[in-house]
């Protein structure tokens, strides 16, 4: 054949040799040095879940790596997947981009680097759930007091999630 595929399947340099032989039994030999370099890594810093509420901003930890001979990361690519949730990015080319989320349900993020000898890493992803935001009120109660009485007002929370009593979740009055 006068051409092979050849795939890397260890780092190093491999040295490739050639014999061309033709119908005479005179021969030729050619060699060549490949050098298979290393894959970078990516990876997304952080918890293993992320969760944020709907239209907050979350700030993604890209870890990008490389290994020798490489000397750089140049280019950071990050991808945004809608679920049953939406957001946005602040970028798609930053080590560090930030997320906003405008629809409650799930996000997936994903991040992938290329070092500066044009190998790509594999793919890192998260999965950020966005929880709804809760609504408080209307306030409920009497709307009049003589001084000295007491009332009852009740703030009606709905939506978001978990519990409404006690905890991070507890009512604020103010």
């Amino acid at each position: 054949a006068a051409a092979v595929t050849v795939t890397g399947t260890g780092v190093g340099t491999v040295i490739i040799d050639v014999t061309i032989e033709d119908a005479d039994g005179c021969k030729s030999t050619a060699q060549h040095n490949i050098t298979v370099n290393p894959i970078p890594t990516a990876a997304i810093g952080g918890a293993a879940s992320l969760t944020i509420c709907d239209a907050g901003m979350l700030s993604l930890d890209g870890v990008p790596g490389f290994v020798a001979p490489a000397t750089s990361i140049t280019t950071h690519a990050w991808t945004l997947t809608p679920g049953t949730g939406a957001g946005n990015l602040s970028a798609t080319n930053l080590e560090d981009p930030t997320f906003t989320a405008t629809a409650p349900g799930t996000v997936t993020v994903t991040y992938q680097v290329t070092d500066n000898n044009g190998c790509m890493s594999t793919v890192a992803s998260k999965t950020i759930t966005v929880t709804p935001l809760p609504t408080s009120g209307p306030i409920t109660g009497t709307n009049s007091i003589c001084h000295g009485a007491t009332t009852t007002l009740n703030g009606n929370p709905a939506g978001g999630s978990g519990t409404f009593t006690g905890g991070s979740s507890a009512h604020a009055w103010t």
